[in-house]
C-alpha cells in the first residue's frame, strides 16, 4: 500500500479529476491524503511524512507552493511546480510552443499600447478570421474575446482586473477542436465543440490516434516536463475543406479526460508506478 497526498484547488473537488483518481486509488487499498488550498493551513510540514507520491490537481498559487514544498521534502510529484506554471502562464506557453517547431496560431503580447502598435498595421487579409484576446492567467476560456479585425485592437482597453493579456490571430476550423489526452505514456485524441464557435454542442467523440497527433503530444510533453495533460488543437481547413494542418492552441495541465474510457485506472497506475519507482522514465506508446 502507498500513501498518495492529493493537492486540490477547491474548484475542482466535484469535477471528474482528480474525484476519479482518487476512487480508484482507495479501490486499490492505498492510502489517500487530500489537501485542498481552501485549508486554513494547507500541508504544514509534518503532513508530508510517510507520503510516497504528492499529485496536483489545480494551479492556483497555494496548489504550486504546496508543490514546491513536497519537492523540496524530495517527494516525487505529479506534475511539477514549474511544468504546471509553465502552462499556467500562457505568455510563457505560446514562447515554448513557438520554438518547438509545432504550427501555432500567430501571437502577439505586450501591454494596450504595445499592441495596438504590433496589431494597427495588419490588414484583415491576414487575420481574416479576426483575433482572440486571451487573459494570460486565464482558463477554461474564460475573459477570451474576439476581435473582428486587427483594427479593432485600436479601440479595446483591458479592465483593471484582467492583468496581462495575449492576441492570437483566431482559427475557426470546424466549429471542433481536437484534444490531445495524455497520461504518462499513453495519449488519446478526442473531437470536442470549440468553446468559441458558437455552433449547436455535439458529444465528445474518440477518434483513432494519428501520428502526426502523437507527435504533437510527444513534443508538448518534451518541452513541458508534464506527466499528466491536455494539448488543445485545431485543424485549420482550406476552402475546399481539405485538411491544411493541425494547429496546437495551448497546453493544460491534468485535464478532466472527458470521454477517455479507463482514464481513472490509467491515472492511478501512473502514481502507482511512480511510488514504485520514483526515477521511471516514460517510454514511447499510444492509446486511441
Amino acid at each position: 500500500m502507498f500513501i498518495i497526498m492529493v493537492l486540490l484547488e477547491e474548484r475542482y473537488r466535484q469535477q471528474a479529476q482528480p474525484a476519479g483518481l482518487i476512487r480508484a486509488l482507495q479501490y486499490e487499498g492505498h492510502a489517500v491524503r487530500i489537501v485542498s488550498d481552501a485549508d486554513d493551513q494547507p500541508a504544514d510540514p509534518a503532513a508530508f511524512r510517510d507520503v510516497d507520491v504528492v499529485v496536483a490537481r489545480g494551479r492556483s498559487l497555494a496548489v504550486l507552493e504546496m508543490l514546491d514544498r513536497a519537492e523540496a521534502h524530495r517527494i516525487p510529484v505529479i506534475d511539477s511546480a514549474q511544468a504546471v506554471r509553465s502552462v499556467r502562464d500562457k505568455a510563457t506557453m505560446s514562447r515554448v510552443l513557438a520554438a518547438s517547431g509545432l504550427a501555432v496560431p500567430r501571437t502577439w503580447l505586450g501591454d494596450d499600447d504595445e499592441l495596438r502598435d504590433q496589431l494597427g498595421s495588419l490588414a484583415a487579409t491576414e487575420v481574416p478570421d479576426g483575433l482572440l484576446v486571451k487573459p494570460v492567467y486565464g482558463d477554461n476560456a474564460h475573459g477570451v474575446r474576439r476581435l473582428d479585425t486587427a483594427s479593432a485592437v485600436d479601440t479595446f482597453r483591458r479592465s483593471p482586473s484582467e492583468g496581462p493579456l495575449l492576441v492570437q490571430e483566431f482559427i475557426p476550423g470546424n466549429g471542433t477542436d481536437v484534444k490531445l489526452y495524455v497520461i504518462g505514456d499513453a495519449v488519446w485524441a478526442v473531437r470536442k465543440p470549440s468553446p468559441l464557435a458558437g455552433s449547436a454542442p455535439v458529444a465528445p467523440e474518440m477518434l483513432p490516434m494519428r501520428p502526426s497527433w502523437l507527435r504533437i503530444a510527444r513534443t508538448c510533453q518534451d518541452a513541458f516536463g508534464l506527466h499528466c495533460f491536455g494539448v488543445d488543437c485545431v485543424e485549420r481547413l482550406a476552402p475546399d475543406g481539405r485538411l491544411v494542418e493541425t494547429v496546437v492552441i495551448e497546453v493544460n495541465d491534468f485535464p478532466n479526460y472527458t470521454a477517455v474510457r479507463g482514464a481513472d485506472q490509467h491515472l492511478a497506475q501512473l502514481v502507482v508506478d511512480l511510488s514504485r519507482d520514483p526515477q521511471r522514465r516514460r517510454r514511447s506508446s499510444c492509446a486511441s
